[in-house]
């Protein structure tokens, strides 16, 4: 019988110090998100877990007023140029809106709760107004690998972020040892199907026309055990969903 040969990725790799430099900028992208699709929500979501008491943690607010400024490109690239970008109309009105980046295509890995350790990403102020897009707050949708009928879980930590008048850059980092213990405790049978962002802007005395930028998104993983570098884990094969959660129906994993 041939020997069969695996491809393996380190057993850790997340934001363990919620850094930019030091964390996310240098940890290496694993498509846990396949293809990393893009979706605007344009209706209020509700958390199923998590802090749950939060004020308005995905509202949907005047969502007419806004207007996608280019067609999305790669989400998981660190290039400014890639992701997101979008626009406020000339208006004075609040707005908030959901971005979805989800699970699609066969070309990436699905990442179980019990492995998922942190997520980041990054946003540009192209603009200087007191409307200025923020990221409001985070949630990971989780699907159950082992039926359809099994309704999704929503977690979020809770976040309320206060404005920034100025351009400039945004870091936002999810890691938070006790939320995670609780994703983690889900185990396999879940997996990370989508990261929801919240974008929030305030209402103004004077219309605004904000710009803003979402791009390089970043899940993170680690296995739990010591010491890390140690030990190694075996890459799923890349895959579609749909297949991924066949297999997993039938107790299978495919590593190919």
């Amino acid at each position: 019988m041939a020997n069969a040969s695996f491809t393996t990725i380190p057993s850790s790799n997340w934001h363990e110090n919620g850094s930019l430099s030091g964390d996310h900028k240098p940890m290496t992208s694993y498509k846990w998100l396949g293809n990393a699709g893009v979706q605007i929500i344009n209706s209020t979501l509700r958390p199923t877990h998590g802090n749950l008491s939060s004020d308005r943690p995905f509202s949907a607010l005047n969502t007419q007023f806004y207007n996608l400024y280019d067609t999305p490109q790669d989400m998981y690239s660190g290039q400014e140029s890639q992701g997101i970008r979008f626009t406020k109309n000339n208006t004075t009105a609040e707005m908030a809106f959901n971005l979805s980046v989800y699970f699609t295509g066969s070309n990436g890995m699905i990442i179980p709760a019990g492995l998922i350790r942190s997520v980041g990403v990054e946003g540009y102020r192209s603009t200087s107004a007191n409307s200025n897009f923020r990221i409001w707050n985070i949630g990971l949708e989780f699907k159950y690998l082992l039926n359809d009928s099994t309704s999704n879980r929503l977690y979020t930590p809770g976040w309320t972020e206060p404005y920034n008048s100025g351009t400039g850059y945004d870091f936002k980092c999810f890691n938070g040892e006790n939320h995670f213990n609780t994703i983690r405790s889900w185990g396999s049978d879940w997996g990370l199907y989508r990261v929801i962002f919240n974008l929030r802007s305030n209402s103004t005395s004077g219309a605004q026309t904000p710009r803003y930028r979402v791009y390089h998104v970043k899940v993170g993983h680690d296995a739990g055990v010591t010491p890390a570098a140690n030990y190694k884990i075996v890459k799923p094969a890349n895959s579609s969903w749909s297949d991924y959660a066949q297999n997993a129906r039938m107790g299978l994993r495919n590593y190919k």
